[in-house]
């Protein structure tokens, strides 16, 4: 234990007397491992800690499936056939709504959750004040109820237990506070759903068609039952429900998964891509510290070789170098922590909004034991080359060493090599990336999302028939109409990349008994296409004409009259829908209203006017100038209309636009970062061991100039060997992400991962940069005097 440490305080004496190697090397390290611990920190949080509810591996989803096999949402009244005749699950089911909460101050635009009464107590959670709801509030015509979240009832109500009992006016509508939720309760963070500030009871009815599937469903495994045998009995389920209710979804299934994988989702792949990265820039900078410490090895051979002859073994060599390397880890170890703290930070204010429990990444227990394990690790990697050279040195070798410098001259450096070669697959990935997201964003979305600005209004079923809210709504467009600036208004019940689907079942008329399969259901008022920038392709647009007394109308989009009318015109033809025949006056362009990378579905478009009950709906104004400037304008026109109602967050479509592809971006911008990381420790790499050549061979150049070779034929010499290195590390670069690009296949839109063009760039961008790397050492030896070269031997 004692030469153990004495190998220490000589290391540290060590480092200590030559701080440009150490901070250089401490740099190099807390680049890399302050780059893993903080992905790992995201990897943690999402991928590997389980989830914070009673028994989570007990939890699962449920959903409903087409007879193709897409899952969809499930339909409220097969949760309530699963709840009654299950014996392998306890079921409950979540949705979420917007809902407008007043008194306190102005009214407030709020996430509800709907819930089934079991919700909470199936997820092993527990109110802090109050209870949760009873079977009785969860029967159609239950007392109204509510139980508050932890943020709402302290931002609200002042964090006031007495708000227990009282009432609160929700969609006009008083209900009673049954109970507020722990600080730390945190539902089931489904991607497509935002987060309830509140809860209400669900409230399924009998009279609820088995058409729509809107609900998200969760399960816990009763004893003695698997995630298997679950599925087995839930497919058995099913296919009585089917026979029980002929034609109502004929040949759907249901699947059953954990809960966890879930929520997890596609997430998965993209992250352990960002992890593998990470990794990769940590070996290039292993590689480069170890460059380092063989550079220095060579500098301190003497020395290294006298401590030999007199009588320090082989071991004692070798713990020497590798209780520097453990200094040097240790200390760009902890500098890695602290990067990685800030970087944490950084990443959760980038990551897009559909990242599952983005809001539990941090440095924590495991992430620190994760930083100490690599910081460990590292200093095997990059100690472990030159404790072997140390092992192997005396003074024989020492006299040796000029010769075999001489003959290894013309071989390229394997550490260069190798991380010319990660650098190649880090920058073939993250080319591909790039070159993704640019084929993303080149996607036409069928609207012109330019100064349009977007907010979405809930209208109270308590307050609100069909004839209120359409006065309603005509009102808001005339008013924003009016406003300066505007060119067009519109409203929507469901936004492109807003979220959200509605695909209804539809009849034609024109052939009976012929399944005409669903269509996405939009119910619009006239202006709404010229607000969206829709171009109509055939016939008319919805008018003003259209009213509730008028002919049934509707206008289509290509996709649903080519597969319902193909190769034939659609204007004229009709479709039933909720057993009413409508007439296609008209054929709109497609919208990609589930995201740029996602086809487009077949729309049909509903007068607003013609609909039978109200509903909420998103405003879209397209002005000329600047859409914020509208916000104030739209709020002032809702308040005058009725004061209870809150509009939502005003959003451009450009935004909308922008937070479909947040993910991809992130996920490009990570990786290039990682790539620009590499490329820049491999440039270092690069120069430092051409100029480390150069150093030694300074005796051979001052020889070769005084024998006439001209300044060129020097420089080209030293940038060959800088090449040749980096043309080594190209091609089994090449090779390697020929396989390994095979990974980001399903992260791709538009490109494949073996694009000639990424493939391509590369080889030039790495040959490019090493020349440049080689470059100043180059000059520097082209430059040499032989006179001083020559002195100096």
């Amino acid at each position: 234990m004692e030469s153990l440490l004495q190998d220490f305080r000589h290391a540290l004496r060590g480092l200590r007397r030559a701080p440009g190697f150490t901070a250089s090397a401490v740099a190099t390290l807390a680049l890399g491992i302050g780059a893993g611990t903080a992905i790992f920190s995201v990897l943690n949080a999402v991928l590997l800690r389980p989830l914070p509810y009673e028994r989570p591996e007990q939890l699962v989803r449920l959903w409903d499936t087409r007879p193709e096999g897409a899952r969809e949402n499930v339909n409220p009244r097969n949760v309530a056939d699963w709840r009654q005749r299950s014996r392998t699950l306890e079921i409950a089911a979540y949705s979420t709504s917007p809902v407008t909460v007043a008194g306190r101050g102005e009214p407030e635009r709020v996430t509800a959750g709907r819930v089934t009464a079991n919700y909470f107590a199936l997820l092993g959670a527990r109110p802090a004040l109050g209870s949760g709801f009873t079977a009785a509030d969860d029967t159609p015509g239950g007392e109204p109820v509510v139980v508050l979240g932890h943020a709402l009832w302290t931002r609200r109500f002042g964090a006031d237990p007495a708000v227990v009992g009282r009432a609160v006016r929700i969609d006009g509508e008083p209900h009673r506070v049954a109970g507020v939720m722990p600080a730390r309760f945190d539902p089931p963070p489904y991607a497509s759903q935002p987060g309830a500030e509140l809860w209400l009871p669900l409230r399924i009815s009998p009279q609820m068609g088995r058409g729509g599937h809107w609900l998200n469903a969760v399960g816990r495994l009763r004893a003695g039952a698997d995630v298997d045998a679950a599925g087995g009995e839930m497919a058995r389920l099913a296919a009585e429900i089917d026979r029980e209710n002929p034609g109502a979804n004929p040949g759907w299934g249901v699947r059953v998964e954990p809960l966890h994988r879930s929520v997890v989702g596609d997430t998965r792949p993209a992250l352990l891509v960002l992890l593998a990265a990470t990794l990769l820039v940590l070996l290039i900078a292993c590689a480069n510290v170890a460059s380092l410490l063989l550079a220095r090895g060579t500098g301190r051979a003497k020395e290294t070789a006298i401590r030999a002859a007199l009588g320090a073994g082989r071991g004692r060599l070798v713990r020497s170098v590798l209780a520097e390397a453990v200094l040097l880890a240790l200390l760009g170890g902890a500098a890695g922590v602290l990067a990685a703290a800030w970087a944490v930070q950084w990443l959760v204010a980038l990551a897009p909004a559909g990242l599952p429990r983005a809001g539990e990444i941090g440095i924590d227990a495991r992430v620190l034991a994760f930083a100490a394990g690599v910081s460990l690790l590292t200093a095997l990697l990059f100690g472990a080359a030159p404790a072997l050279r140390a092992a192997r040195t005396d003074l024989q070798s020492l006299l040796k060493g000029a010769a075999q410098a001489r003959r290894r001259r013309g071989l390229p450096n394997p550490v260069v090599v190798g991380q010319v070669a990660l650098a190649v697959v880090l920058a073939v990935s993250a080319g591909l990336l790039a070159r993704s997201l640019g084929a993303l964003m080149a996607v036409d979305p069928g609207f012109r999302p330019e100064r349009v600005l977007t907010t979405d209004v809930a209208l109270p079923e308590a307050e609100y028939d069909a004839a209120r809210g359409t006065r309603l709504v005509e009102a808001l467009v005339a008013r924003m109409r009016a406003a300066p600036g505007v060119s067009a208004v519109g409203t929507v019940n469901i936004v492109p990349l807003g979220g959200g689907y509605s695909c209804d079942g539809i009849e034609l008329p024109e052939r009976p008994g012929q399944d005409a399969g669903c269509a996405e259901t939009r119910v619009v008022t006239p202006g709404y296409f010229a607000a969206m920038g829709m171009p109509l392709r055939r016939g008319r647009a919805l008018a003003e004409a259209d009213r509730a007394e008028a002919p049934l109308v509707v206008v289509v989009n290509e996709t649903l009259a080519r597969r319902l009318w193909p190769g034939a015109d659609a204007v004229g033809r009709r479709i039933a829908y909720n057993g009413e025949a409508r007439e296609v006056v008209g054929v709109v362009r497609d919208v990609r209203h589930f995201g740029l990378a996602a086809a487009a579905a077949g729309e049909m478009y509903l007068p607003h006017a013609q609909l039978p009950t109200p509903w909420s709906f998103t405003l879209a104004v397209r002005t000329t100038g600047d859409p914020a400037a509208l916000a104030a304008p739209l709020r002032e026109a809702l308040r005058s209309l009725d004061p209870g109602l809150a509009p939502g967050a005003m959003l451009t479509m450009e935004e909308r636009v922008a937070a479909s592809v947040a993910a991809p971006r992130f996920r490009a911008l990570l990786l290039g970062l990682f790539a620009g990381a590499a490329l820049l420790l491999t440039l270092v790499g690069i120069y430092g061991v051409v100029a480390f050549a150069v150093g030694r061979r300074t005796r051979e150049l001052g020889i070769r100039v005084a024998l006439g070779a001209r300044p060129g034929a020097v420089l080209r010499l030293v940038l060959g060997d800088g090449l040749r290195m980096a043309l080594a590390g190209v091609g089994i670069g090449l090779v390697l992400a020929l396989g390994a690009t095979r990974a980001l296949r399903s992260l791709l839109f538009g490109v494949e991962p073996a694009d000639p063009l990424t493939f391509a760039a590369v080889p030039v961008l790495l040959a490019g940069a090493a020349l440049l790397a080689s470059w100043l050492p180059a000059r520097r030896a082209a430059r040499v005097d032989p006179m001083s070269a020559l002195k100096g031997d």
